[in-house]
């Protein structure tokens, strides 16, 4: 049992300490943990360069905090030595930062680096809402897809997070034709992946919300074994210590299922 998807109270969306996570691994016998925290630059400039949380206080993601979460987790691999700690972020690519994300990320030596998109148009399409009518399903998968297809471009991730987020909250919108408009998007970005040795990750956090099927769809893992992706990534997306590993096993079973290699083990 592995999570390669872990926010600890670093994220702003989330709670408890680095300590409390690997205190809850240790009892789940996990073989290993990824801590992602979120890097998330802000496309609105509502909050500035975007937030983490340091010490129970908000500051910018650009204050220097790393250095303590880089000191914090290599604590944590003293007292937990018979658990593989991995040090590694989940970062929000906006192109317009790209620069910016790639002055930090070589600053640091991070052992993972998880690529995701949560902003299309500068709105939040991780986050529920009401003005999905500003996207018919083809306009919000074209633009998506887009994005990731940059972030690929761009070199700087080892695995992409969560592919069709979107359809998280915008089926209730649009129904079942946002589970069909990411043809041809998708196929697309999973080519490019391919071609690049790109991660795909399988996040079971939507199990969590009563869904059937993890990020991405079934199809989408189906179309990313035929394209000749051979490794996953696998991760809850906990944003507490009680999510941590939450349907992993099922995760597992897909990977073995699709003959894909599972990163980490």
């Amino acid at each position: 049992m592995i999570d390669y998807h872990i926010h600890p109270d670093y994220s702003i969306d989330a709670e408890g300490t680095i300590e409390d996570y690997c205190q809850k691994a240790d009892e789940l016998r996990l073989k290993a943990i990824c801590f992602t925290t979120h890097y998330d630059l802000d496309p609105s400039g509502e909050f500035g360069d975007g937030l983490v949380r340091i010490g129970g206080k908000l500051v910018s993601v650009q204050s220097g905090w790393l250095w303590r979460y880089f000191s914090e987790i290599k604590k944590m691999r003293r007292v937990y030595h018979n658990m593989r700690i991995l040090i590694g972020i989940e970062v929000n690519y906006l192109p317009e930062f790209e620069d910016l994300i790639r002055e930090t990320l070589s600053k640091y030596p991070f052992d993972f680096v998880l690529g995701a998109v949560h902003y299309v148009d500068n709105i939040d399409i991780s986050s529920p809402r009401d003005d999905w009518s500003l996207f018919t399903p083809d306009e919000l998968c074209r633009k998506y897809y887009e994005l990731v297809g940059k972030a690929i471009d761009s070199g700087l991730f080892t695995s992409i997070a969560h592919l069709d987020i979107y359809k998280r909250h915008s089926i209730r919108a649009f129904g079942k034709e946002i589970l069909e408009a990411h043809r041809p998007y998708s196929l697309q970005v999973l080519e490019k992946m391919a071609d690049n040795n790109i991660i795909l990750e399988i996040n079971t956090s939507l199990y969590r919300q009563g869904y059937e099927e993890p990020f991405p769809s079934i199809k989408i893992l189906e179309l990313a074994r035929q394209v000749g992706i051979h490794t996953i990534s696998i991760g809850s997306d906990c944003h507490n210590p009680e999510d941590l590993a939450s349907n992993i096993n099922k995760a597992i079973k897909l990977a073995k299922k699709y003959k894909f290699r599972i990163y980490g083990l």
